[in-house]
Protein backbone atom coordinates (compact mmCIF):
# COMPACT_ATOMS: atom_id res chain seq x y z
CA UNK A 1 0.00 0.00 0.00
CA UNK A 2 1.23 3.22 -1.06
CA UNK A 3 2.58 5.66 2.20
CA UNK A 4 0.06 8.65 0.75
CA UNK A 5 -3.60 7.62 2.33
CA UNK A 6 -5.14 9.51 -0.53
CA UNK A 7 -3.36 7.40 -3.38
CA UNK A 8 -4.38 4.46 -1.36
CA UNK A 9 -7.77 5.31 -0.89
CA UNK A 10 -7.77 6.41 -4.65
CA UNK A 11 -6.37 2.44 -5.37
CA UNK A 12 -9.17 1.30 -3.02
CA UNK A 13 -12.20 3.19 -4.84
CA UNK A 14 -10.46 1.85 -8.10
CA UNK A 15 -10.35 -1.42 -6.71
CA UNK A 16 -13.63 -1.16 -5.62
CA UNK A 17 -15.52 0.38 -8.52
CA UNK A 18 -13.85 -2.45 -11.08
CA UNK A 19 -14.92 -5.09 -8.62
CA UNK A 20 -18.62 -4.50 -8.71
CA UNK A 21 -18.42 -3.40 -13.02
CA UNK A 22 -16.89 -6.91 -13.45
CA UNK A 23 -19.83 -8.70 -10.89
CA UNK A 24 -22.07 -6.55 -12.66
CA UNK A 25 -21.12 -8.18 -15.66
CA UNK A 26 -21.26 -11.52 -15.14
CA UNK A 27 -23.81 -11.66 -12.27
CA UNK A 28 -26.83 -13.84 -13.76
CA UNK A 29 -29.64 -11.72 -15.09
CA UNK A 30 -33.30 -11.89 -13.26
CA UNK A 31 -35.58 -13.93 -15.62
CA UNK A 32 -38.12 -11.05 -16.90
CA UNK A 33 -41.62 -11.63 -17.32
CA UNK A 34 -43.01 -12.09 -20.94
CA UNK A 35 -46.57 -11.78 -20.19
CA UNK A 36 -48.80 -8.84 -19.17
CA UNK A 37 -48.05 -9.01 -14.79
CA UNK A 38 -48.44 -5.37 -14.62
CA UNK A 39 -44.59 -4.09 -14.03
CA UNK A 40 -43.12 -1.31 -15.51
CA UNK A 41 -40.23 -3.46 -17.77
CA UNK A 42 -42.93 -4.89 -19.71
CA UNK A 43 -45.00 -1.70 -20.42
CA UNK A 44 -41.87 0.01 -21.53
CA UNK A 45 -40.83 -3.05 -23.89
CA UNK A 46 -43.86 -2.98 -25.87
CA UNK A 47 -43.87 0.59 -25.96
CA UNK A 48 -40.51 0.45 -27.23
CA UNK A 49 -41.43 -1.95 -29.93
CA UNK A 50 -44.58 -0.26 -31.52
CA UNK A 51 -42.26 2.94 -31.63
CA UNK A 52 -39.70 1.86 -34.26
CA UNK A 53 -40.13 1.87 -37.59
CA UNK A 54 -39.72 -0.43 -40.33
CA UNK A 55 -39.06 0.02 -43.61
CA UNK A 56 -40.87 -2.66 -46.37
Amino acid sequence: MPSDWQSGAALTVVFLTVAIMVYRLFAKKKAGCNSDCGCAGAALKKKASRSIPTRH
